[in-house]
């Protein structure tokens, strides 16, 4: 007869009845719910624990239905709850839910709410994704586990469906209170469903299989996959890959194998899968990530990557890529006439073959990100050198950069040096970048370059600041744990931000600089209140109006003497400034009105001559603007001549 799956013992009981017999803890390695497969204990151990379940599956209930055991000597491991001897829940005949689905209620289907929203949305054609997993947080995620029948109605919605697109399974206990059939059954549902365009799988450990059902529909219709392994062997790889043989509509592919998992596949094994790639001749954004991509691989994708001609990302990151492999890649890539971003982080790249790379990529590079490599400064002076005039974002973190000679940083957009240790003089190299009008820097990231600890601190953060004084275009330079940035230290950017010494110097101060150290980090943020207050004021797009907010901020009193000099007509504009920026400031607009007229001397007394010229021919209404004017009425609001000040 089928065992029932609530016959099972826990993990717990199976654990707690070793220790009760007086078996060590290391005896039975540890049965986890989810379906993740341990690592084997020692052979002996293995040994021991089936003999010890085998001896007590006799005479106790605990361990009666614990069923035969395997086959070989493997690890003894919690099978995935879809594939143990009988099943789940969900058995049986396979119900019709067409002739049931007029009859029966949403509610009766499972009692969870975030699932009822979502069958609701799925029933009426209305969804255009779902997301098996855990724990819900959006409509659309369905977290199984209800009622009996659930995931047979789940799949009669699915292969309904000509809204859904996209479709994804997060974590391998997704499927722990399910039978085998009805996995099948579900997936085979799901098989049907021919709109579904996007698919995601993260840390399933039964991939093949389900890869094995879904393929027939994956390779007529998927134009987005993303596969991530907690295993991934040579059986796995290769199944997976034969399928893009026939994915001619795949325009992005993800394969990875991090996050605590573990690729058994050697650079050979998968130098034989990648060729089939070739056939997705679409594909735009390509990521292998922890799959050991070395040497053989990289020729093969070199073969490879010339005939997807509208390649324009690939990430080959946590892989074994080093100098020569790089010389392998650059050769494929020069062909790729719309490629461009190339991500190499975490892989064994050195200054070796960096200048060939940077001949190689092609004009349309925009993106390189070479974090975690041993990279010095002689290749970033390589790459500064050689790469295309196109590439404008390149991120260097977590290598060994020291800017101890003087490099110029003009032509980036976005550079990053986090986790380098800058030398004494690698704030000064920083700053002189900054200080040029050539500059094209408008992000920088800085984060644990040495900004903090002694050696630098304020007198870095002084040199770094210095060189904002006259930048224009960098808008965030970040650094974390700035803990021995002192007061001196971030004064010195206090005054570039709003310099207080006159309203000139107010007006040209930075206006441009929206994000310093780690203001944009509220749990690890020392940023100084006013400091963050004037990135803030910073943030607004009109320059104007920052440089207006500061000075009104700063000076309570408006010094009109720079003006006295001037003409006449000037006031009209100053009226107009003041009527726009200190509309709350009645008191500043009539005392520095007041002010202005009052020094005006001889050149108001000859205005005045001619104001008694025009009274006597009539013109009372230039009199009454020029007196308008005069007591600072701002009717010259709208007037074509009040233009910003």
């Amino acid at each position: 007869m089928t065992m029932k799956h609530s016959t099972w013992p826990s993990a717990r009981a199976r654990h707690q009845a070793l220790i009760s017999c007086g078996q060590t803890r290391r005896l039975l390695p540890t049965f986890a719910d989810s379906a993740i497969s341990r690592p084997p204990p020692p052979m002996m151990g293995r040994l021991l624990c089936r003999v010890l379940l085998q001896g007590w599956s006799a005479g106790s209930d605990m361990f009666r239905n614990l069923g035969p055991p395997a086959e070989d000597l493997g690890v003894i491991t919690r099978p995935p709850p879809w594939q143990r001897r009988g099943g789940g829940r969900e058995r049986g005949p396979r119900v019709d839910q067409d002739a049931l689905e007029a009859t029966t209620n949403i509610e009766e289907i499972t009692v969870n709410e975030n699932n009822q929203d979502t069958l609701r949305s799925l029933k009426n054609d209305e969804l255009s994704s779902l997301c098996l997993c855990k724990f819900a947080y959006d409509l659309g995620d369905y977290v199984l586990g209800g009622s009996t029948g659930e995931l047979g109605w789940l799949g009669h919605f699915v292969k309904k469906s000509t809204s859904l697109e996209s479709f994804g399974i997060v974590g391998g206990a997704v499927f722990e209170d399910c039978s085998k059939q009805s996995v099948i059954r579900f997936l085979d549902d799901l098989r049907k469903c021919n709109h579904i365009k996007k698919m995601d799988f993260f840390g399933i450990t039964n991939m093949a299989e389900i890869i094995y059902i879904l393929s027939g529909a994956m390779k007529s219709n998927i134009t987005h996959l993303f596969v991530n392994f907690w295993i991934l062997g040579v059986p796995e790889a290769t199944h997976l890959f034969n399928n893009f043989c026939a994915m001619r509509s795949l325009e992005e592919l993800c394969v990875q194998c991090e996050h605590g998992g573990e690729a058994n596949m050697s650079d050979y094994d998968m130098a034989g899968c990648i060729p089939s790639l070739a056939a997705c001749k679409g594909m735009r954004k390509l990521e292998l990530t922890g799959l050991h991509l070395s040497t053989k691989s990289c020729a093969a994708l070199s073969a490879v990557v010339p005939r997807m001609a509208a390649l324009m990302e690939m990430r080959l990151v946590g892989n074994r890529i080093d100098d020569d492999c790089l010389r392998l890649l650059a050769q494929g890539l020069s062909e790729c006439k719309q490629f461009k971003s190339l991500d190499l982080c975490a892989n064994m790249i050195s200054d070796g073959c960096l200048d060939v790379l940077a001949r190689g990529l092609p004009a349309s590079m925009e993106t390189l990100r070479l974090e975690g490599n041993a990279i010095s400064d002689d290749g970033l002076d390589v790459l500064i050198q050689g790469l295309p005039a196109s590439v404008d974002t390149l991120h260097l973190e977590g290598n060994e950069i020291t800017l101890a000679r003087h490099l110029l940083l003009l032509r980036f957009k976005k550079l990053g040096l986090c986790g380098g240790t800058l030398c004494p003089g690698g704030p000064r190299v920083i700053a002189a970048s900054l200080a040029n009008p050539e500059c094209r820097l408008e992000e920088l990231y800085l984060n644990s370059c040495g900004l903090v600890n002694s050696i630098i601190g304020d007198k870095g953060a002084a040199t770094l600041a210095e060189g904002l004084r006259n930048n224009q275009r960098l808008t965030c330079m970040s650094w974390r744990y700035n803990s021995n940035i002192t007061a001196i230290g971030w004064n010195a950017f206090s005054s570039i931000l709003c310099d207080t010494s006159s309203i000139s110097a107010t007006y040209n101060s930075n206006h441009t600089i929206q994000s310093l150290g780690n203001s944009m980090n509220g749990y690890y943020d020392q940023t100084p209140q006013d400091i963050k207050m004037l990135l803030l004021l910073n943030c607004d797009l009109d320059k104007g109006r920052v440089a207006a907010t500061k000075i009104l901020q700063v000076h309570r009193h408006l010094d009109m003497r720079p003006f006295f000099g001037m003409e006449m007509g000037l006031l009209p504009h100053v009226v107009a400034w003041l009527d726009r920026f200190a509309e709350s400031r009645l008191d500043l607009k009539l005392s520095s009105v007041f002010e202005f007229v009052r020094a005006m001397s001889l050149k108001v007394t000859d205005r005045l001559m001619d104001i008694e010229r025009l009274m006597s021919s009539g013109h009372q209404m230039a009199v009454c603007e020029i007196c308008f004017l005069a007591i600072g009425f701002p009717m010259y609001k709208h007037s074509k001549d009040a233009v910003a000040f």
